[in-house]
C-alpha cells in the first residue's frame, strides 16, 4: 500500500474516532470517551509519521495541522496584547488614584481698572476679562 492510501484511510478512521468521541461525551459515556481520545491521539501520531514521508506540498493533514497552529498563536498574541493594554490602562487609574495630579488653581492677582484706577481682585486668567470687556463694575 502506497503512503498516500494509507494516508487517506488514517484520515478516515481519524474522522470516525472523532465522530464516536464526540458521540460519547455527548452521552457521558467515560469508557468509550477515554479509548476514543487514546484512539484520536494514535491515528493523529500515525498520520504524522505518514506525513514525514512526504513533502510538505502534498501533504495536507500537515498543513492544517500548521495552520491551525499559526491561528491558535496569532489569536493568542491578540489576546495577550489586549490584556497588556488593560493592565497599563489599570495601572494609570491606580497611579492617579494614588497619586492624583496637582490641579492648579486660578491664581488670583490684583490689577487697577484703567478708567477708574480702582483695584480689582481677579483670576490670573486673560479670557476672564476679555470675556467681561470691561474690569471695573462701575459704569464709567
Amino acid at each position: 500500500m502506497s503512503v498516500k492510501e494509507e494516508i487517506i484511510k488514517q484520515e478516515e478512521a481519524l474522522k470516525t474516532f472523532k465522530n464516536n468521541l464526540a458521540f460519547a461525551e455527548r452521552t457521558s459515556n467515560n469508557h468509550r470517551r477515554d479509548r476514543y481520545k487514546v484512539l484520536v491521539k494514535e491515528t493523529e501520531a500515525k498520520l504524522m509519521e505518514l506525513g514525514k514521508k512526504l513533502p510538505l506540498e502534498s501533504n495536507k493533514y500537515l498543513r492544517d495541522v500548521i495552520d491551525k497552529q499559526n491561528d491558535r498563536i496569532t489569536q493568542q498574541g491578540e489576546t495577550i496584547k489586549k490584556l497588556v493594554d488593560e493592565l497599563k490602562e489599570q495601572k494609570n487609574k491606580i497611579e492617579n488614584l494614588v497619586n492624583p495630579p496637582e490641579v492648579k488653581e486660578p491664581e488670583i492677582i490684583t490689577k487697577e481698572c484703567p478708567k477708574c484706577g480702582r483695584s480689582i481682585k481677579m483670576n490670573n486668567d486673560k479670557s476672564m476679562a476679555i470675556h467681561q470687556g470691561r474690569w471695573c463694575k462701575k459704569a464709567h
